[in-house]
């Protein structure tokens, strides 16, 4: 079995691919294997039909069936393969950490919230990498509410100098991140956007577009954090194939955080 992500393409045009699981950086216990799906761009109905009609195959049938096949690109599966195995191995890692941690240290809730806040930084990371990498952003952040202090602080950022890191904070329904958590929807925003809400929030005038996003645990709480990615290249502006590219990898980070956050009750 393969040690890293991969993925292979039969002769339809079909794609599958797997993502390994490890307990340990040497140690692969399981695999997510994803498909289904097409990647790249699909293959024309008459070249096709041509293809699989001279291999005595019902290639009307076969059409319709790769039509209901998502569609990614590569970069986007490449991202989704990533997150993935990000996410699987820090899983894993949290539940043989549990394990062992007894054997080492006294069984304090202190040691187990220090464990479990290490890999929720590290679903952050792994998040905002493949999310920057999926859309091609310039940069991004990931700011997640601090409830002491009733504010969300930039938790992990990328092409942010460390002053805006450490001074950026927003309280509850502040700026365009609070308008994304409040209506839990993601926004594209960009000059066609109408609602003056957004609109009288824009501040970044050398900005092309820009994604903002939700993060929760699980549908049934309030967004833990805001998910932030931006471009200025207007030859790389966001459209709605990110969206929905972003929403299957948050799909993905709040599967993660909800079992770190059930792990740490």
């Amino acid at each position: 079995m393969p040690t890293e992500s991969s993925s292979l393409t039969t002769t339809l045009g079909v794609t599958y691919a797997c993502a390994p699981i490890r307990v340990t950086a040497e140690k692969t216990v399981a695999y997510f294997v994803i498909g289904p799906m097409i990647v790249g761009q699909r293959e024309d109905e008459l070249s096709f039909r041509q293809r699989v009609g001279v291999r005595g195959a019902d290639a009307h049938a076969l059409w319709a069936l790769l039509l209901s096949l998502k569609l990614y690109t590569f970069s986007g599966i490449r991202s989704v393969l990533r997150l993935m195995e990000e996410v699987g191995t820090a899983l894993v890692e949290l539940a043989y950490q549990a394990k062992q941690l007894p054997s080492i240290f006294p069984s304090t809730s202190k040691v187990d919230q220090a464990v479990v806040a290490y890999h929720v930084d590290r679903v952050l990371h792994s998040l905002l990498e493949a999310a920057t990498m999926a859309t091609h952003a310039d940069g991004g952040s990931v700011m997640v509410y601090d409830e002491r202090k009733d504010t969300l602080r930039i938790k992990v950022a990328q092409g942010l100098q460390d002053e805006v890191v450490a001074t950026t904070h927003l309280r509850q329904g502040e700026g365009i991140a609070g308008v994304a958590a409040t209506e839990r929807a993601i926004l594209l925003i960009d000059e066609q956007t109408s609602d003056q809400r957004i609109r009288q929030r824009m501040q970044r005038k050398d900005l092309v577009s820009s994604l903002v996003a939700p993060l929760s645990s699980d549908s049934t709480h309030e967004p833990i954090g805001v998910l932030n990615l931006r471009t200025a290249n207007p030859n790389r502006r966001f459209t709605q194939e990110h969206v929905e590219l972003l929403r299957r990898l948050l799909d993905i980070a709040s599967v993660a955080l909800g079992s770190l956050r059930f792990a740490s009750r």
